[in-house]
């Protein structure tokens, strides 16, 4: 008797039964900058607190802002025909997004932070 072949179910998102499996569930899920905005701001203004649906609007800002800079890049680095982000394509990227003084002020800010980063 000959074997019967076995049918892989490894690279279908769901599983036998319909229903969408806990990676498929994971890989949904949008990261939360929420611990980092209240972080800033207790860090900035002791004293203050944010309501929870301020810190969800200043969530979905931070989210929007991330995704319009990183496919923006994304764009860029195809355009120039490079397999990678770099640190320029994301300068560039801010630069097209956001008007003149804001582009300005977060490319100056940036090598602040990326040195206050290293220290950590």
């Amino acid at each position: 008797m000959a074997p019967t072949k076995k049918t892989s179910c490894a690279n279908d998102p769901r599983k036998k039964d319909g229903k969408p499996s806990m990676k498929t569930l994971e890989s949904k899920r949008k990261r939360s900058f929420s611990r980092y905005v209240r972080r800033l701001l207790k860090e900035m203004k002791p004293k203050f607190t944010l309501q929870a649906e301020a810190v969800a609007v200043l969530n979905e800002l931070v989210n929007d802002t991330y995704e319009r800079v990183a496919a923006e890049a994304s764009r860029l680095s195809l355009y120039h025909g490079k397999p990678e982000i770099t640190p320029r394509e994301i300068e560039a990227a801010i630069k097209v997004l956001f008007p003149g003084d804001v582009s300005k002020h977060m490319n100056l800010n940036r090598p602040m932070a990326a040195l206050e980063n290293q220290d950590e």
